[in-house]
């Protein structure tokens, strides 16, 4: 490989990495936020789950 041919490889190389940087930042920028909402629907999903009973006692209590 000549040295032009070596330079031209390095540039698309070096282009091909910016690129790369840039998919991984666009997607931890587009997943946070969605991660923040599932982490706080599943908090508040788990905070009325405690609040609710598991179970409705449907017996009926006769008075004596």
């Amino acid at each position: 490989m000549n040295k032009a041919e070596q330079v031209a490889v390095k540039l698309r190389i070096d282009q091909w990495r910016l690129n790369l940087f840039d998919i991984s930042q666009f997607m931890k920028a587009l997943n946070e936020p969605i991660a923040r909402m599932a982490k706080k629907s599943n908090l508040d999903r788990h905070a009325k789950k405690k609040m609710t009973p598991s179970f409705i006692d449907y017996r009926v209590v006769t008075p004596k």
